[in-house]
């Protein structure tokens, strides 16, 4: 499955959720993470983050395969996997 993660946090929560983001996603863009995860996987990441997020908001889009996507603007980082 495809998974997109977008997040809104105050400074503390952030790297916490960031680094747990890391372990199995890609960094799109700031507060956004997306890549191809196994249910496991996923469900992992929903858990670890529910563990430690109170203060912030934390959202999943899961698709069946990775959607179809295009970039407006200059690109950040050249490990970007939206093109």
């Amino acid at each position: 499955m495809y998974v997109v993660v977008v997040y809104d946090a105050d400074s503390h929560e952030r790297e916490i959720i960031r680094a747990i983001l890391m372990r199995r996603l890609h960094w799109i863009q700031n507060s956004v993470f997306a890549g191809e995860v196994t249910q496991v996987a996923a469900k992992d990441l929903r858990d670890s983050l529910t563990k430690f997020v109170q203060e912030s908001k934390v959202t999943f889009w899961m698709f069946d395969r990775k959607p179809d996507t295009f970039q407006i603007g200059t690109q950040d980082d050249e490990e970007s996997i939206f093109m």
